[in-house]
């Protein structure tokens, strides 16, 4: 070090040693009082979003996970009024709940949503069964169990219109992508052939298709499982089952943990592997 640079008082270091640490102090206070607030917004919001468009189960959801800081936020503001507000909310829910089969049935077809005729309350089915809604109460409101081919995609309020909305959201992302058959059997054919290469089996050989299934969303960015499901059983009920001298072969399995129900093919079974055979002449 130069010898000409004086050295730094050692008193001087310690009060900037003590702003610092007053300061990160400081700092940390202001970064919780922030995210508090934060809740408090989103929240406030929310209520305000689920009061307005009378998603009364939505609402109460919001109230019966409430949160401390809401709560002293709001008392510090007036007087009480979340109290008030459930005992408000509370017997409208309890109504809605009683005619929910007949509210949903409306608000689906006011959408243009198609309910699968066998649905019963609380199991409502969609797309001939490969979506579920299940409907369940919890404390004074009601959620709604959201399953793609089995498969829980989310949880939510059960708000009619939620419900709904969710529904027609999924059914768009399922059957409303751009498709090539001709593109996804080559797909399928060059992930079954790499992954009997990696297995040592020749071709022809069985492979678990859900093994298979993942190998292939894994490799296109976005692409989901129950998305590849809808494409194979586009393949299947297209026939498009020869490619290079080899025949797709399904096969079916009483184990339903390691098979797949493939959509509008339901009686076929879970199907657990398949093959590319030879086609003998």
């Amino acid at each position: 070090m130069n010898s000409q640079i004086p050295r730094i008082p050692a008193n001087i270091l310690r009060h900037f040693e003590a702003v610092r640490e007053e300061v990160s102090y400081r700092a940390a206070e202001l970064k919780r009082s922030l995210e508090s607030v934060t809740l408090i917004e989103k929240t406030v919001t929310d209520l305000l979003a689920a009061l307005s468009s009378q998603r009364l189960f939505w609402a109460l959801d919001l109230l019966e996970k409430e949160d401390k800081a809401l709560l002293d936020y709001l008392e510090s503001q007036g007087p009480p009024i979340l109290g008030e507000l459930k005992s408000q909310l509370e017997e409208p829910v309890r109504r809605a709940w009683l005619e929910y089969p007949k509210m949903l049935e409306e608000e689906c077809h006011r959408e243009s949503l198609v309910l699968d005729p066998g649905s019963r309350h609380p199991n409502y089915k969609f797309a001939n069964g490969f979506l579920l809604i299940k409907v369940k109460k919890r404390g004074k409101t009601a959620v709604a169990l959201l399953t793609s081919n089995e498969r829980k995609i989310a949880e939510f309020p059960a708000d009619v219109e939620t419900v709904v909305q969710r529904v027609k959201k999924e059914e768009e992302r399922l059957f409303g992508r751009p498709y090539d058959g001709q593109k996804l059997f080559r797909t399928i054919r060059r992930h079954y052939l790499e992954f009997l290469e990696e297995l040592g089996q020749p071709d022809g050989s069985l492979v678990e298709l859900r093994d298979l299934a993942h190998r292939i969303i894994k490799s296109q960015r976005g692409y989901r499982l129950d998305e590849f499901i809808v494409d194979l059983s586009r393949l299947v009920l297209e026939r498009r089952v020869d490619i290079e001298a080899r025949r797709l072969e399904l096969r079916v399995t009483r184990d339903d943990r390691k098979g797949m129900l493939l959509h509008d093919l339901v009686n076929l079974g879970y199907v657990g592997s398949l093959r590319f055979a030879e086609v003998r002449k």
